[in-house]
C-alpha cells in the first residue's frame, strides 16, 4: 500500500493544472447543469462542499452482497484520495425508508445496493423501498450506459447503448386494490410533465455526448392514452431539438436487441419497459454484475447497479462481481466532478479485465471478489505514481531557475 506521505503527492499531481498549477483538492469546483423545459428553467447545482471542504455522500449498502462490496468501495475512495466522506445508513428496517429519504436530500447525493422489500405472514405490507426511494426524492431520469468489456466474452462485441428511462411513473405508480374479491386494478399513470422533464434530460444527454439518434420504446398501439401521451411528448421535444427520433413497439424492440444491438444509438422509455430494456442488454453484453445507472432529479442523483440483484446466493462466499459498484462509484466522482479520478478507476478497471484478465465466476473467470479488487487497486496504485511522475515531468520542464533566483 502507497504511505499516506506520498498518497497526499499523487493526490496533488491528480489535482495539477498546467495553467494554474496546484489546485486546492480540498475545494473542487461547483459543477452546474441547466436543464431547459417547456415552462420554465430549472438550475440544478451540485451539493455544496461541507465541513473542511469535503462531500457527504449518503451510502446504502443494501441486501445482499451490498455490504461487504460497499465497504471495498469506500477503500478504493480514499485510495484514490477523493474529498467525499460517506455517510452509511444500513437498510434493516421498513422504516429506515424516511430516514434514508432524509439524508439523500440533505446531503442531494447517494450511492446504493438494492434494498429488498419487507412482506409479512399475509400480504405484502410495505412498498418497494427502492421505488419509494425515487418517488420521495422525485429522481426522474434513469440514465445508464452500456458498453462491452474486451476480456468478456459475449454474443455482441464493440456494444454501446445509452438508456433514458422515466423513473416514477407508469406501472410503478403503485397504485393497486382489489375491486371485489378476485378482481385486482393497478392504475398506469402518465403525466405530461415527467415525460418532458424525462425526455429534455435526454435531448440534452444526447447533445452534449454526441449520440445521433434516439428510439423511443412504447406500446401506444395497445396503451393508446398512456404510451401514447409518452410517444407524442417525445417526438415533439425531439422534432424542436432537431435530434433524428424512431419509435418501437417494445415487443419488436427487444427482438431486434437480441438480433443486432448496433442499430441502436440511444433508447428513450417509459418506466417499466425501460427496467425490462435495462436486463436484456445486460444479459447481451456479459451479465448483471458490469453496469451501473444514475438517478437524477431536480435537487438529488442517487447511483447504482444497473440490474437490482441482491445476488442473496453469493453473500458472503467471496465470489460476488464489484464491477457494477466501480462504475457506480465513477458515475459519482463524475457527478461530483471530479473527472480525472473517475477516468482514473476506469482505466484501472478495463486493465483488470481486460489486460491482466481478472474476472469473476459470472464473467468465465475464476477470480474471487478479494483477488479482483487486490488486482484493481494494483492497477490504481500504478497509475497513480505514472500520473505523479507525468506532473513532476511537466514542471521541472516549465521550471525556470534563472528567472526564479532573479525573483527571490
Amino acid at each position: 500500500m502507497l504511505s499516506k506521505f506520498k498518497r497526499m503527492l499523487i493526490s496533488r499531481a491528480l489535482n495539477y493544472d498546467n495553467k494554474r498549477g496546484f489546485k486546492n483538492i480540498h475545494a473542487p469546483p461547483e459543477v452546474t447543469t441547466t436543464y431547459v423545459t417547456a415552462r420554465y428553467k430549472l438550475e440544478e447545482t451540485l451539493p455544496v462542499a461541507k465541513y473542511g471542504g469535503r462531500y457527504i455522500v449518503t451510502m446504502i449498502p443494501g441486501d445482499g452482497i451490498g455490504k461487504e462490496i460497499m465497504a471495498h468501495i469506500r477503500d478504493i475512495f480514499y485510495m484514490i484520495c477523493a474529498p467525499i466522506d460517506f455517510e452509511v445508513i444500513d437498510f434493516d428496517d421498513p422504516t429506515d425508508i424516511d430516514y434514508i429519504v432524509h439524508s439523500a436530500r440533505r446531503n442531494q447525493c447517494a450511492i446504493k445496493g438494492h434494498m429488498e422489500r419487507w412482506y409479512n405472514q399475509k400480504q405484502l405490507i410495505f412498498d418497494s423501498p427502492n421505488v419509494e426511494l425515487r418517488k420521495k426524492l422525485n429522481l426522474f431520469a434513469y440514465i445508464t450506459r452500456f458498453q462491452t468489456f474486451k476480456g468478456v466474452n459475449c454474443k455482441f462485441p464493440d456494444v454501446d447503448i445509452v438508456l433514458v428511462r422515466q423513473n416514477t411513473e407508469g406501472e410503478y405508480a403503485m397504485l393497486e386494490h382489489e375491486t371485489i374479491k378476485g378482481v385486482v386494478n393497478s392504475l398506469k399513470v402518465v403525466s405530461r410533465k415527467m415525460v418532458l422533464l424525462t425526455a429534455e434530460y435526454a435531448m440534452e444527454y444526447a447533445k452534449n455526448h454526441g449520440r445521433k439518434k434516439i428510439t423511443v420504446i412504447h406500446k401506444a398501439n395497445v396503451q393508446k392514452l398512456t404510451d401514447g401521451l409518452f410517444r407524442d411528448v417525445c417526438f415533439d421535444l425531439g422534432k424542436r431539438n432537431n435530434i433524428e427520433m424512431e419509435e418501437l413497439i417494445i415487443d419488436n424492440a427487444a427482438c431486434k436487441l437480441v438480433q443486432n444491438p448496433y442499430q441502436f444509438d440511444m433508447l428513450l422509455c417509459p418506466n417499466l419497459y425501460g427496467n425490462i430494456i435495462t436486463s436484456i442488454i445486460c444479459g447481451l453484453i456479459g451479465g448483471s454484475g458490469l453496469t451501473s445507472a444514475g438517478n437524477y432529479g431536480s435537487n438529488c442523483a442517487v447511483f447504482e447497479p444497473a440490474c437490482r440483484c441482491r445476488a442473496k446466493s453469493l453473500q458472503g462466499l467471496n465470489l460476488a462481481n464489484p464491477t457494477a459498484f466501480i462504475n457506480a462509484g465513477m458515475q459519482l466522482l463524475h457527478h461530483l466532478g471530479f473527472r480525472t479520478r473517475a477516468e482514473l478507476l476506469g482505466e484501472a478497471l478495463r486493465k483488470s479485465i481486460e489486460d491482466d484478465l481478472v474476472k469473476t465466476k459470472d464473467i468465465g473467470g475464476t477470480a474471487t471478489t478479494s483477488e479482483f479488487i487486490d488486482n484493481f487497486k494494483k492497477n490504481i496504485a500504478r497509475l497513480m505514481e505514472e500520473a505523479y511522475a507525468k506532473k513532476v515531468r511537466e514542471v521541472e520542464e516549465d521550471f525556470d531557475a534563472q528567472t526564479y533566483l532573479e525573483n527571490l
